[in-house]
């Protein structure tokens, strides 16, 4: 039992180092800072908006980003509507995860500007907790997406 237990204590801080390496933590060009990791070094969404951040995810889509929540009310109404105009775009854009989860998208997972921008807007304004899973796990309906924005600005 006691071995089981060592192995899986080993696979485990394995995964963490593998997770929150240097190399899976890209410093963006905005700020100068990491996007994410294990060290407590929050990003410092106060100094830039969503649309600088979906473009700081356009730099290297062979990269995941492990990203902290952002504050409350971060992405807003006229940050959406912005959004909105990316959520077609097949262009490759790093897959984005919570840096508290503990999935780890699969080698060569890319995912697109448009599902980034979705999820932005989805996870973000709609349910206001970004980045919520990894973005592998979460294919977001566009036209659904659409659909509930445009009955919004209609009321």
């Amino acid at each position: 039992m006691g071995k089981i237990l060592s192995i899986g204590a080993s696979v485990l801080l394995l995964g963490i180092c593998f997770c929150y390496s240097e190399e899976a933590k890209p410093v963006d060009r905005f700020t100068g800072f990491y996007v994410g990791g294990l060290s407590g070094d929050h990003y410092p969404w106060e100094k830039v908006d969503p649309l600088q951040y979906l473009s700081i995810l356009r730099e290297d889509p062979s990269r995941v980003v492990w990203a902290w929540h952002p504050p409350k009310g971060w992405i807003r109404r006229e940050h959406v509507e912005k959004l909105f105009s990316y959520v077609e775009s097949a262009e490759l854009a790093s897959p984005v995860c919570d840096v508290r989860s503990p999935h780890v998208p699969s080698k060569g997972f890319r995912s697109t500007l448009g599902q980034e921008a979705a999820r932005l807007i989805l996870k973000g304004y709609q349910e206001d907790y970004y980045p919520g899973s990894c973005s592998d796990l979460s294919h977001i309906d566009v036209r659904k997406l659409i659909g509930w924005w445009n009955g919004l600005i209609q009321k």
